[in-house]
């Protein structure tokens, strides 16, 4: 650490702290027409409107992707103590914000850069003693201005000022899981009472229902259909140029009419624990909340789509039916079967969906393995080893296939994995460890990963060359002896504008080596100034002051570093030349000129005691 110069508050003193404000604040103004410049959407960057990037649920995108898990900004959402749950939500990004649910019951609108809150939203009904989660990814419809998602009931939000346009209700008490999506002028929506609504986009009006708990059997064998889940829906339709695709908690897959949601085609798929005749029950991550999760990937250039269930197989199937000419449910009518072209048996249950990314078909499995499929033959291309289950499903951009993972340790403690895969060969590029469960998948863009922990209140953004939690010692001053000969050590803390909301801290005040003052805090939000003062009885003589703000590791994170940027300051007091000031100057320099030019002053050397 260098060693400060000392100071004397004289005239010269002064005039030489009001040039270099001056000073301070030109290059500030300099500095603008760079960072506008390098505010420019780079080439390559696309947009993320929707749940899986797109109404085919395809999960890539044309954007730039992180090659490094370097923190980029974390954004903490406040828990709701009576349901703390955070992200299950997905984000969608359009134009540089960032939108997202969470499990407290609010909605919001981030800065892609910073993570800083741009507006929220809160349901309807929402109460501290039963709040409604956010858990369904928005829908982002650039062309009429509109955020779509599912809580208790359909919303339509209003993407510049975050209030409602219209809401639908589906008569179900609560929207658990089903992410809306979208096309032309209606949107799709899926409902724990067993239906899939097509809403008018403009009006929030229903154009029509398909009730999915009519089949008693399941088409190709003859059997009973487990109606345990009712046929509720928490997958979200694929929108093909003639037909919406849905998936059921019965474990039906349902190709339907765009137009008027009439039936075309209806196929079955196993609901038992793979490899045995055992229903699926419900497990240490609520397994009975994974059937029917995965939602159809489409592949329009193959005329195909695919779909993972619960026993574990992943299916490669024709996107119109295979006519078998029989009336399989009695009603008069011929039940067309889905076709199927192939199929591909792995160890343990699908949740998960698919991505599609130029050319190869990327599907996870709960035996704890990720899979590159050829989407036409079903040839493996690779396999790798993951940890924890893949619950959110794959993305893809870049070059770079993410997958995000929940399990516990040999305690029941939570944790998860982000990981990115090199699409073409499977290498692992980098890893990323959390203390939660991750189910949302995450959500690439602009050079970032952006996802988010459910059993935590954490939404976190990787990517190269970011802004870290960047605190500092804004101010170090000592009051005058009084006449009981105590001394009082004030300091400003603060944290940079435009970086991230920090993680819990110390601060610590030494006097000649010895901690006099030890305090944590909570996080310390961009451009925000907080002061730690003590009072004490130093004596005569010469002394050493010195605050140090320590930033330990956190179990989101998992950051090894435990001091970010100028975060220690130290000033000597007593003997000839002793330095003896009022209360900071720094905050009323802060009110007038800002925390930014002030930080830039305090580099400078106006502040007493400063590098």
């Amino acid at each position: 650490m260098d060693t400060p110069a000392l100071h004397t508050h004289n005239a010269v003193t002064a005039y030489r702290s009001i040039l270099l404000l001056l000073a301070g604040m030109l290059v500030f103004a300099a500095l603008v027409p760079l960072i506008s410049a390098q505010a420019e959407e780079p080439a390559g960057v696309s947009d993320w409107p929707q749940f899986r990037a797109n109404q085919w649920n395809t999960g890539t995108s044309l954007t730039e992707a992180p090659d490094t898990n370097e923190l980029y900004w974390v954004f903490e959402a406040p828990p709701n103590p009576s349901l703390p749950w955070g992200f299950y939500s997905s984000a969608a990004i359009i134009d540089h914000i960032v939108y997202i649910g969470c499990g407290n019951g609010y909605l919001y609108a981030l800065d892609e850069a910073s993570g800083a809150v741009i507006w929220e939203f809160v349901v309807d009904d929402y109460a501290p003693d039963f709040p409604y989660p956010v858990l369904s990814s928005p829908a982002v419809d650039e062309d009429r201005g509109v955020i779509y998602f599912a809580a208790d009931g359909l919303y339509a939000i209003d993407m510049d000022e975050g209030t409602l346009r219209w809401k639908f209700d589906t008569g179900y008490w609560y929207e658990w899981w089903s992410s809306p999506s979208f096309d032309e002028d209606t949107v799709y929506i899926g409902s724990g009472s067993a239906n899939l609504y097509a809403i008018d986009a403009d009006s929030g009006s229903q154009k029509w229902v398909f009730e999915t708990g009519e089949r008693e059997y399941n088409p190709l064998t003859g059997e009973e259909v487990n109606k345990e889940a009712g046929g509720a829906i928490s997958a979200t339709a694929a929108i093909g140029p003639e037909r919406v695709y849905i998936v059921d908690w019965d474990e039906n897959l349902y190709a339907l009419d765009k137009d008027d949601g009439e039936l075309i085609f209806i196929q079955g798929f196993e609901d038992t624990i793979p490899g045995t005749n055992t229903p699926i029950e419900w497990g240490p991550i609520d397994m009975a909340a994974g059937k029917g999760m995965a939602s159809v990937t489409l592949d329009l250039e193959n005329n195909m789509l695919f779909l993972g269930d619960t026993a574990g197989t992943v299916w490669g199937m024709s996107m119109n039916p295979d006519d078998n000419g029989f009336d399989d449910d009695g009603d008069g009518k011929i039940d067309n079967e889905g076709k199927v072209i192939w199929e591909y048996e792995t160890g343990d249950a699908i949740t998960a969906s698919a991505a599609l990314y130029e050319g190869t078909l990327y599907v996870g499995s709960w035996d704890m393995n990720m899979y590159a499929f050829d989407p036409v033959s079903s040839a493996l291309k690779w396999q790798q080893p993951i940890d924890g289950v893949p619950w959110g499903g794959q993305t893809a951009a870049d070059g770079k296939v993410f997958v995000t993972t929940a399990w516990f340790d040999g305690n029941g403690n939570p944790y998860g994995y982000v990981y990115a895969f090199d699409a073409e060969t499977g290498n692992e590029i980098w890893s990323m460890r959390v203390d939660n469960y991750i189910f949302a998948h995450a959500t690439p863009y602009n050079d970032k990963l952006i996802v988010g922990e459910f059993t935590g209140m954490h939404l976190a953004a990787f990517g190269m060359g970011g802004p870290k939690p960047d605190l500092y010692v804004a101010d170090l001053t000592v009051s005058d002896e009084t006449s009981g000969g105590e001394r009082i050590i004030y300091t400003t803390l603060g944290n940079k504008p435009n970086t991230v909301l920090s993680s819990p801290f110390e601060v610590q005040i030494l006097v000649d080596d010895k901690v006099k003052y030890n305090e944590s805090f909570a996080a310390l939000a961009p451009g925000d100034l907080s002061a730690a003062n003590v009072k004490l009885d130093m004596g005569g003589g010469s002394h050493d002051i010195e605050v140090r703000i320590v930033q330990r590791p956190t179990g989101w994170y998992h950051i090894e570093e435990t001091n970010f940027g100028n975060n220690e300051e130290s000033l000597t007091i007593g003997g000839v030349g002793e330095v003896a000031t009022s209360p900071p100057v720094m905050l009323v320099m802060g009110a007038i000129a800002g925390v930014g030019v002030a930080w830039l002053a305090a580099r400078f050397g106006v502040i007493t005691g400063a590098k």
